[in-house]
């Protein structure tokens, strides 16, 4: 048992010595130490899974590209203007139907 938890240590020991590198941050109110870590990273793909989820088939994939740059943002203004229906809207030629009110 104790083999295979030491192979399991030295196969990921890089990993492991680099979990525990720190760094010099800036922020507001100076400069702090901190550990490297990738939940930056993760919070940003999964309000990107988040909003292709929401979607639910987004034809378009520039509103899609759009509605994620707004969620996004950090205090920034929206420097866009807005496109127009005929842009953005899938409209084919098959015209519907009567509609069937049910009788009760």
């Amino acid at each position: 048992m104790f083999k295979g938890i030491a192979d399991t240590l030295d196969y990921h020991f890089e990993s492991i010595i680099n979990s525990f590198i720190v760094m010099e941050r800036y922020c507001a109110d100076g400069t702090h130490l901190s550990r490297l870590s990738n939940g930056p990273m993760e919070s940003l793909n999964r309000i990107a899974k988040d909003l292709k989820r929401n979607g639910r088939g987004f034809r378009n994939f520039e509103h899609l590209r759009n509605r994620f740059l707004f969620a996004e943002r950090k205090n920034a203004q929206v420097l866009a203007s807005p496109l127009p229906p005929e842009k953005y809207q899938v409209k084919t030629e098959i015209k519907r139907g009567p509609y069937r009110k049910n009788k009760s």
